[in-house]
């Protein structure tokens, strides 16, 4: 867990990167937000003792996922026009409610280490947003419908 942690500061390559490369319009509120509070939301449940087989559930599928996108940003950066893209923001998503899904289960029936509300209440609100901030991305990236509605004169 503490591996992963320490691998969120990695992410502020991302950032770095954009602005180098003047990519301005990718620093969205999404990305500052995720990459801007996920370092802070790990190093606390670490600084207090929860960094246990909950905590080390999330770690680990986000592991998986930033896998997975940092070999579509590889391929990408070839030139090669990954057609997997959509797919990845979808587990992306599906993380977070199995995560979500997760930290209920935990909550509900853990019984030797129990987590303190607090610290769930907290899972729970991030996933939330989580959901609600990369659905919103995933809305307007690939759901944009184009219609051509005829109004009358």
């Amino acid at each position: 867990l503490y591996i992963h942690y320490l691998s969120k500061y990695l992410d502020y390559f991302d950032t770095y990167f954009m602005i180098v490369k003047g990519k301005h319009n990718q620093l969205s509120f999404l990305h500052i937000y995720h990459h801007g509070t996920i370092g802070i939301f790990w190093g606390v449940l670490i600084k207090f003792g929860y960094g246990n087989g909950c905590s080390c559930f999330g770690a680990f599928a986000n592991s998986i996922i930033h896998t997975i996108m940092y070999t579509h940003y590889l391929i990408s950066s070839f030139g090669i026009i990954n057609p997997f893209k959509k797919y990845i923001t979808m587990l992306q998503i599906g993380q977070f409610y199995l995560i979500f899904l997760h930290a209920l289960l935990v909550n509900i029936y853990e019984t030797k280490n129990p987590v303190p509300i607090k610290y769930i209440s907290f899972e729970y609100f991030f996933m939330i947003t989580m959901i609600g901030l990369f659905g919103n991305f995933y809305n307007k990236t690939y759901k944009s419908i184009k219609t051509n509605v005829i109004r009358p004169d």
